[in-house]
């Protein structure tokens, strides 16, 4: 049986993990933290409590191998902002200013 092991649950490793799929008979993702089902930040991550973004392209790749996902991510919390009249800035922390369908919560 062929395998391949993945180091790493991010974004990253689950998307590599998705291609490997294709290629091995078994993937195996190698963690070492616990994680849960809410959306926080993860403990040994500096960058967990910054601003994140999912470009369309990424987005659209992401529908293909899990449809459905853009669903999941928008009940989790995520929101869709029309990034082509976005920018963000950096000042004491992170700062995301974005118009267009913006929730006035987000």
């Amino acid at each position: 049986m062929t395998s391949a092991t993945v180091v790493g649950s991010s974004v990253a490793g689950l998307l590599t993990a998705r291609v490997l799929a294709d290629l091995v008979e078994e993937v195996v993702v190698m963690e070492r933290e616990r994680l849960t089902d809410a959306p926080s930040p993860r403990g040994r991550v500096p960058q967990g409590r910054h601003v994140h973004l999912l470009l369309a392209a990424g987005l659209d790749r992401m529908v293909a191998w899990f449809p459905g996902i853009d669903a999941e991510l928008e009940r989790a919390g995520a929101v869709r902002v029309d990034g082509t009249r976005a920018w963000s800035t950096r000042t004491a922390g992170t700062e995301l200013r974005a118009t267009g369908d913006v929730p006035p919560s987000a």
